[in-house]
């Protein structure tokens, strides 16, 4: 398939299990095939870049500033920061 919005929205409407494009190597083939035969859904590297990058874009989540985030208690902080990454224990 094409790099194109409209195709890969349709093709994703359509309820198709993968989406490759047409310049994709042999390998990539074999792996979106063997993805969607797993019950999986491929879409080659290229395309979900695109998405996840236009899905991002369109999230209106907002962030919390300083003032709330200093409304929060030392054990709050705590347990924050251990989520965040900081710690993995």
């Amino acid at each position: 398939m094409h790099l194109h919005r409209r195709l890969i929205i349709e093709t994703s409407k359509a309820e198709a299990d993968g989406y490759i494009l047409k310049d994709s190597e042999s390998q990539g083939v074999i792996d979106a095939a063997r993805t969607v035969l797993s019950d999986l859904i491929y879409l080659s590297p290229v395309v979900s870049t695109l998405i996840v990058k236009d899905y991002i874009r369109k999230l209106d989540v907002p962030i919390p500033d300083s003032v709330q985030l200093n409304d929060l208690s030392v054990r709050e902080r705590e347990v924050l920061s251990l989520i965040s990454g900081e710690k993995k224990t």
